[in-house]
């Protein structure tokens, strides 16, 4: 029992520190990664939200809400430099 509740510890530390080191929050600034492909720009955290424009790689913006979860995917709120504000997923970013 006792090699079990350390190998779940272990786990769970590894999982939640990575996760950590990847979560994006409010203020933060972000830029598209440059993997080459658009990243949608949404008027809600939903892949059938009203889409309002794109950013590419390279892109920056400032973290303004969320992140919700929604369709499988991580979604924070963006006001982007060089496009409207709106809900992207948001893994294709470095911070």
């Amino acid at each position: 029992m006792k090699k079990l509740s350390v190998f779940l510890f272990l786990v769970g530390f590894l999982f939640l520190g990575i996760s950590a080191a990847h979560a994006i929050a409010v203020g933060d600034r972000v830029q598209v990664t440059a993997d080459g492909n658009n990243l949608s720009v949404r008027q809600t955290p939903s892949t059938t939200g009203t889409w309002l424009g794109s950013v590419w790689p390279g892109d920056k913006g400032t973290v303004t809400g969320g992140p919700v979860s929604g369709q499988g995917y991580s979604w924070s709120k963006v006001r982007w430099d060089s496009a409207p504000e709106g809900w992207s997923v948001d893994t294709p970013w470095l911070k």
